[in-house]
């Protein structure tokens, strides 16, 4: 009998303690949401300025992405006359190659050196123009968004 009653006291002390663990983890939750709420409060608070962040971040976005798709038009175009020139190249090397009389061999060799120079020397000029007109973009960007954003900076005193 004595066994039976330790045994009914620990159980309705385990059932107290369950019941005291249950009631602190909903306390410790109503807390957490009542923190969570008063946070989104003051997010949504500040939403204008928010807004007005993200719309200027999208409007900056979107005159940014013209001038991304022009410079890699320009690498593009740049990778096109590279591999049409690659494979002219390789024709005109195995051309002298296979030319079995030297004198000609000579010819068409010298013709695949220059012809290799004169595409080296076109890619560096294309190259510059790309990094010119880059620059040049970049510098109109800029000083553009730096004029829209001192349009909407307040003005200390």
């Amino acid at each position: 009998m004595a066994e039976k009653a330790k045994t009914h006291r620990t159980e309705h002390t385990a059932t107290e303690s369950m019941a005291e663990m249950s009631d602190r983890a909903r306390r410790t939750g109503q807390r957490v949401q009542d923190e969570a709420g008063q946070w989104w409060n003051r997010m949504l608070a500040q939403s204008a300025d928010w807004q007005k962040q993200v719309t200027n971040f999208a409007s900056l976005t979107n005159r940014m992405i013209p001038l991304a798709q022009e410079r890699m038009e320009d690498a593009m175009t740049l990778l096109e006359k590279n591999t049409r020139t690659g494979t002219e190249l390789m024709n005109k090397a195995m051309v002298a190659a296979q030319t079995a009389n030297l004198a000609e061999s000579q010819a068409k060799w010298l013709d695949f050196w220059t012809y290799s120079m004169k595409a080296l020397q076109g890619n560096v000029e294309f190259v510059t123009e790309i990094s010119a007109n880059a620059i040049d973009s970049w510098i109109h960007f800029v000083r553009t968004n730096a004029e829209r954003m001192e349009a909407h900076v307040p003005k200390s005193v």
